[in-house]
């Protein structure tokens, strides 16, 4: 053995053998796993991926690797599936709709083909019940929608316009359709006059004003209870011991200061007018008058006869202006329905005659008895005539020169309809033990018999 002073001492032992790495091997081998590391890292990175630690086991990342591709094949056949379900519910709803939509074209044919034919049904019957072959004159049906129906109004003046608008059309024929609409509305206007001058005296003269009232103390029903208890006892054969209701309406004026009372007969308004300062309401005597555009009973019948010569005159002419153009004949004018009535046997002619020759005898002061008497005949007619329309005027001629009207009546109804309805009712009733006779009369033959033409 060789005494080496600068090498240490080696203990004696078995030598090493000869195939043992040096020691610079195992640095090289955690350098290159150092250097693989970081290599993968820097490639995950770029792929954007956060770096992971990977494990040392090959085996271990084999399964991870089978893993990560085993879930990306069952997202791939998710995602497929999915994709083929969809196409599969796109084809379904596009074949439904396709079969939809045939099924309605199909019934919206059938409808139409329907409407056609039904249409030419309609085409076919018109033109056989108007002998009609021009198509271009056919009626339309069906054409206007639902709101045109709705909105459509008709026009009174509608021939006229197309008449007008029709260069054909005869100006002699135009003119007497023009006339005849300034006609009708001339009858309106006077016809709407005689009902209001009618209305207007019989409200007035029923009705009361109640003035000097404590506001507060007195209502409707207070009124109402005074004057019926009153009218009652009074007239008791008019109310029928109460059963009638003489008090119509009531109605008080701003603050309670005043008063209306409509009744039911204008003789018990002008006797209420005498309860006026005699009767205490309320801690108040009532002050009883008559209201405003109150007109008397001889000036309200003055108003009301003048309306209705006036409307009959009007009619009278027309129908004189008819005859004179030929437009009717004289048979035809006699047979129309008018709103003119004559009444025979509503009175005894001889004892009429009677009482003109006591009235003759009497002094001057003293009020004429036939003129009371055809008062009082005429309101018991009138007030049977009435139940069956309104009755603009009915007089009862006392006139002996008259010879074909004389102890008749002669009554003037609102429109046909009501004097139609009277004469059905009355005609042949017996009146005071003789037969009624109800005969029409001709506008033309009304006015000769008033005085009028």
């Amino acid at each position: 053995m060789v005494d080496n002073k600068n090498e240490p001492l080696i203990e004696s032992g078995p030598s090493p053998p000869a195939e043992e790495p040096t020691p610079e091997e195992p640095e090289d081998r955690s350098a290159l796993i150092e250097a693989k590391k970081r290599r993968i890292e820097e490639l995950e990175k770029s792929l954007g991926k956060a770096p992971c630690e990977r494990s040392s086991s090959p085996r271990r990342d084999r399964d991870g690797d089978r893993d990560r591709d085993r879930d990306r094949y069952r997202d791939r056949d998710r995602d497929r599936d999915r994709d083929r379900d969809r196409r599969d519910r796109d084809y379904d709803r596009d074949r439904d709709y396709d079969r939809d939509r045939d099924y309605d074209r199909d019934r919206d044919y059938d409808r139409d083909r329907r409407y056609h034919s039904r249409r030419d049904r309609d085409y076919d019957r018109y033109d056989r019940r108007n002998n009609n072959r021009n198509r271009n004159n056919r009626r339309t049906y069906n054409q206007r929608s639902d709101r045109e129906k709705m909105m459509q109004v008709d026009d009174p003046f509608a021939h006229l316009r197309q008449a007008n608008a029709n260069p054909k059309v005869d100006p002699v024929n135009f003119a007497k359709q023009v006339a005849q609409q300034q006609r009708n509305a001339r009858q309106l206007v006077l016809q709407q006059q005689a009902v209001s001058a009618v209305q207007a005296a019989k409200k007035t003269q029923r009705e009361l004003y109640i003035g000097n009232i404590t506001p507060g103390t007195v209502t409707e029903s207070m009124l109402r209870d005074l004057f019926r208890n009153t009218l009652v006892a009074t007239y008791p054969e008019e109310t029928q011991g109460g059963a009638i209701d003489p008090v119509t309406r009531v109605s008080c004026g701003e603050g309670h200061k005043y008063a209306f009372v409509e009744l039911l007969l204008p003789e018990m308004a002008t006797a209420c007018i005498e309860l006026s300062g005699k009767v205490q309401l309320g801690g108040s005597v009532l002050s009883l008058g008559r209201p405003v555009g109150y007109r008397a009973p001889e000036e309200a019948a003055a108003a009301a006869h003048a309306a209705s010569n006036a409307l009959a005159k009007f009619q009278a002419e027309v129908a004189i202006k008819e005859l004179e153009d030929k437009e009717v004949t004289l048979e035809e004018l006699e047979a129309r329905v008018t709103p003119y009535l004559c009444i025979d046997g509503v009175v005894d002619k001889e004892a009429l005659r009677g009482l003109k020759d006591d009235a003759d005898g009497e002094d001057q002061g003293v009020d004429d008895p036939r003129k009371a008497f055809i008062k009082e005949v005429t309101d018991d007619v009138q007030e049977e005539l009435e139940r069956h329309g309104t009755v603009l005027w009915l007089s009862l001629v006392g006139d002996e020169a008259s010879d074909a009207y004389f102890g008749k009546m002669l009554v003037h109804f609102l429109n046909d309809t009501d004097a139609e309805k009277a004469r059905a009712a009355i005609d042949g009733r017996l009146f005071d033990g003789r037969n009624l006779v109800v005969a029409r009369l001709s506008a033309k033959t009304y006015a000769e018999a008033s005085g009028l033409v």
